[in-house]
């Protein structure tokens, strides 16, 4: 091990520990600020980048950690449980957690640190049985989409969502679509066969197809103190930008926008009517997902693909640059629920 050739970063005070290598996750782990952004993503590119890329151990410490995000924490459950299941054995994987206890608590309530705890596709699965906030699905029928909905349904009632207001019924509705997107677009023939092109054949490509096809992962839950409806999901499939530049590519009068940047074909993408296909007939989804993020006052939506990061609330419309470039697609809603029980008295 110690003389592998790995990259050790001093940001991430990487080091050759007890046969693995050793990383420590920034102070704050957060994608909506630029300033934390950048580090968020590449401590976890790194960690992912040893599994798959130097077949190393690695031990993962949060020791430190004093503040996540919530598309931050999705984020490291997608990339920890993805290397988890992606090895053969488990105590390759090593996961410190919290020293603050502020932060340990909200993990563990959460649901966050049994979702990262040591286990491989086994104990990803338990997490549907328990109706964790944190779940994975794929196409395996064991935790299909159904299996996944169910159990995210199941966790919100467990929580006090009433189901017969017009809030819930459109934010399932809209987790539903985001779902279904993910079933049908992120991981496109397309995408799998230039994959098969890549490097990466291996390792990443052989994850997927050993442990499900068309993988994401999502957190979901009712923030009761801030009467919050909260849904994230993440892919790390083709990503939508990356599934328009390529329908701009096979279509030659809109070869001159292959040259916009990111934010702007995401805003394109997000536009009723066009879905990540490009193809209009297939844009309800977006759509759907719109309306459900700006129905309403204090809700919003936010899309994050490649170096595009898109933002619709019911102030309007933002799209700006990423520092870092995001593989796949990130989505994110919040609903002010408050609202809809107060129009119920």
């Amino acid at each position: 091990m110690s003389n592998l050739i790995v990259p050790l970063p001093k940001a991430f005070d990487a080091k050759v520990k007890d046969g693995k290598v050793y990383v420590e996750s920034p102070k704050v782990m957060c994608v909506y600020s630029a300033e934390s952004a950048y580090m968020t993503y590449e401590f976890l590119s790194l960690i992912e980048s040893y599994v798959f890329d130097y077949n190393v151990g690695v031990t993962i410490s949060f020791e430190n950690l004093e503040y996540f995000s919530a598309a931050a924490s999705l984020l490291i459950f997608a990339t920890v449980s993805k290397c988890q299941i992606g090895v053969k054995d488990h105590s390759k994987i090593e996961v410190l957690f919290p020293k603050n206890d502020a932060v340990l608590k909200l993990m563990a309530s959460s649901g966050l640190k049994l979702a990262l705890k040591q286990g491989g596709i086994a104990k990803v699965r338990k997490l549907i049985d328990s109706n964790n906030q944190y779940l994975s699905g794929s196409e395996v029928s064991i935790e299909n989409y159904q299996k996944v909905l169910t159990a995210t349904l199941l966790n919100l009632d467990k929580h006090g969502v009433n189901f017969s207001n017009t809030k819930s019924q459109i934010f399932v509705k809209g987790m539903q679509e985001a779902i279904l997107n993910v079933k049908y677009h992120a991981y496109n023939d397309e995408f799998i066969r230039d994959f098969l092109l890549t490097k990466q054949v291996k390792s990443k490509f052989s994850f997927h197809e050993e442990t499900g096809r068309g993988r994401w992962w999502q957190c979901c839950w009712h923030d009761v103190s801030n009467n919050k409806l909260i849904f994230i999901i993440y892919d790390d499939g083709e990503g939508i930008v990356n599934s328009i530049k390529r329908y701009y590519r096979n279509s030659p009068e809109h070869s001159d926008k292959l040259n916009l940047p990111d934010s702007t074909l995401l805003g394109n993408a997000m536009k009723l009517g066009v879905s990540r296909t490009g193809i209009k007939e297939r844009g309800k989804g977006s759509a759907d997902i719109i309306n459900t993020a700006c129905t309403f006052p204090s809700s919003h939506l936010i899309v994050m693909s490649g170096l595009g990061h898109y933002r619709h609330d019911s102030a309007g419309i933002n799209t700006t640059q990423l520092p870092f470039e995001i593989k796949g697609t990130l989505v994110q809603w919040v609903i002010n629920y408050v609202e809809e029980n107060q129009d119920d008295i």
